[in-house]
């Protein structure tokens, strides 16, 4: 039975073409699926020079005086750089080695087929909607809102960490709620995030429910 959303939920797709953005996240995400090595060594080093970065903030004021650092400062700090790199490359190349390569290479029909999965109903292109078939159980599972909610989750909690310990100790200043301003822009993105990601995965769900129902 066709669900009622096909009718009333989510608009059709637009009948222009995808958007130069659209079709730049297209030929990633296929370099991502028919590379997965490459990809997966591209975005641990990615993760690698955040980390990098989110260290140094947090240790700015003690660099005042790089001679007076002590080694294990630097040691903890290419360490964690190291762990972060490599934790996050393989976590990648786990997701990416399961995941089916699409049958479509090219990257607008590719940017099409996704923008249909995520109307919520299968369209008139038939081999549109297979391409947005075999992407279907992946778009599920990384909208779900649990997915995208902790990775800013852990970030927040990353730039409150140096706040904290300064309000805990006797460095506290008033301008020290300042330095809480990054931790509130990722809670603020998780609070913004949160219904558009339920929203894109409850369309998926439709659009797979039709399409294996017809």
């Amino acid at each position: 039975m066709t669900s009622p959303l096909w009718k009333n939920s989510y608009a059709s797709v637009p009948s222009s073409g995808p958007t130069s953005g659209q079709v730049a996240q297209a030929r990633l995400r296929l370099h991502a699926q028919h590379h997965p090595v490459a990809h997966s060594a591209l975005w641990g080093a990615g993760a690698g020079v955040i980390a990098l970065l989110l260290a140094g903030m947090l240790t700015a004021p003690n660099l005042t005086d790089p001679a007076g650092v002590p080694g294990w400062v630097l040691g903890a700090v290419a360490i964690m750089t190291l762990a972060v790199t490599l934790l996050s490359g393989l976590a990648a190349y786990s997701i990416l080695r399961v995941m089916p390569a699409s049958p479509e290479t090219d990257p607008v029909r590719y940017a099409i087929a996704r923008r249909q999965a995520a109307s919520g109903a299968p369209g008139p292109d038939e081999q549109v909607n297979r391409t947005a078939r075999h992407m279907i159980d992946h778009l599920v599972y990384v909208s779900n809102p649990t997915y995208r909610f902790v990775p800013l989750l852990i970030a927040a909690a990353a730039f409150a960490v140096r706040p904290l310990i300064d309000m805990a100790g006797s460095g506290a200043e008033t301008w020290t709620l300042f330095e809480f301003a990054p931790a509130a822009l990722f809670i603020v993105g998780m609070v913004v995030i949160e219904p558009l990601a339920e929203r894109e995965q409850t369309a998926c769900e439709s659009f797979r429910e039709q399409y294996d129902t017809e």
